[in-house]
């Protein structure tokens, strides 16, 4: 259920990183998903490596679609189902306890579990409903970036 395609991007300077990019998304966000993508790859300045979607199980299919038609043969994208990140059980006391605030809330649960499993040392994590419409350039210079754990935390210039 991924798509997953030959890299061709702009080239970059070797001193920035290359970074890998995580958007969790709900199906909300399918109209604007292909969009947000592409302001990703048009306004940052490093190169990016791996697009990472986490969605529920219900969407992964018209994601797959949409982003095919776009994409084919231009970006490395994986899409997992959120259930990787976020057990049903845990899904289901947050929507009891949390109610019409549970869909932020298990985002914000699964960025953190995708942070702990993924091995990558840069992932930028975008919300779904951010768009970048100026260059950016995320860095990891220690004046730049603080460090928390070993991971860093994006700054940008």
């Amino acid at each position: 259920n991924s798509i997953k395609e030959n890299v061709k991007f702009h080239s970059n300077s070797s001193s920035k990183p290359h970074i890998n990019i995580l958007i969790c998304v709900a199906r909300k966000d399918l109209e604007l998903l292909e969009m947000q993508i592409q302001s990703l790859i048009q306004f940052s300045n490093n190169k990016i490596n791996e697009i990472y979607i986490v969605a529920p199980k219900s969407i992964i299919r018209d994601i797959n679609f949409k982003l095919n038609k776009v994409f084919f043969n231009t970006l490395n994208i994986y899409i997992h189902d959120e259930e990787k990140y976020l057990e049903p059980e845990a899904e289901k006391i947050i929507i009891e306890y949390y109610g019409s605030r549970s869909g932020w809330i298990k985002a914000e649960l699964i960025k953190l579990e995708f942070l702990r499993l993924h091995k990558s040392k840069y992932v930028l994590v975008v919300d779904a409903d951010t768009f970048f419409v100026s260059k950016r350039t995320w860095s990891y210079h220690a004046a730049d970036a603080c460090l928390q754990n070993g991971k860093t935390i994006w700054v940008f210039q």
